[in-house]
């Protein structure tokens, strides 16, 4: 049902509801998504992408004139997804900033365990694009996305949970950990992405150093 909402709003968009055409569309996205995450933006060709959509290149042109609107289209359909699937979990969440703070990250690493090559496509693609005309969508939507934990973050600091910081600079500090786990984590060996967050986000929390007569205890997630 989700999948199919999301080709009528890019019918929507295109102003073209010819199912065909939208189905056709949404696999080279797909396929385009996951070359892009293995090769790279500068590694991937429009023809490397018609190859694996067994369709010519000229036929690729029909839908996406050139490289630059494939990839806005690769990340507007991630990031619209993520932020959609985001805050219907944080819809579920308790009230304590905290606890939604983790159920945030926790979110993005079940992402990440269930699709990290499409997560990893996301971090890398936004850098290649940021700059470029026409990428107002996809800007409006990372800075949707940042400030769903943003604003967990400043309650946290309005009600005397957190320090006051600069809540951008926290925000994207969490992120940055987020987007690195599925770098260098391995699906099945080990702690899960889940758990990697959930380390992560009580050393972010709680910090390094031990209290003046603290003693050292086992590490738990953040709740």
């Amino acid at each position: 049902m989700e999948r199919q909402t999301v080709r009528q709003k890019r019918a929507s968009d295109t102003g073209n509801t010819d199912p065909a055409r939208i189905d056709r569309r949404t696999q080279i996205i797909e396929e385009a998504s996951l070359l892009f995450s293995r090769r790279g933006y500068l590694g991937t060709s429009l023809r490397d992408v018609a190859d694996r959509c067994d369709m010519t290149k000229a036929a690729l042109y029909y839908y996406f004139p050139d490289k630059e609107s494939l990839v806005r289209a690769v990340y507007v359909t991630r990031m619209t997804q993520l932020n959609r699937s985001m805050r219907q979990v944080l819809s579920r969440a308790p009230d304590d900033p905290v606890a939604r703070i983790a159920a945030f990250v926790r979110h993005c690493a079940n992402r990440i365990d269930g699709n990290r090559e499409s997560w990893m496509v996301g971090s890398q693609l936004f850098g290649s694009i940021e700059a470029a005309p026409g990428t107002e969508e996809a800007v409006a939507l990372r800075d949707e996305f940042e400030a769903l934990l943003r604003t967990e973050i400043e309650r946290a600091m309005d009600m005397g949970i957190f320090r006051r910081n600069d809540s951008r600079l926290t925000t994207r500090m969490l992120l940055s950990w987020v987007n690195y786990i599925p770098r260098w984590h391995k699906h099945g060996t080990g702690l899960s992405a889940e758990q990697v967050c959930d380390n992560f986000l009580n050393i972010s929390l709680n910090g390094l150093l031990l209290a003046p007569g603290e003693t050292e205890t086992q590490p738990t997630g953040p709740g």
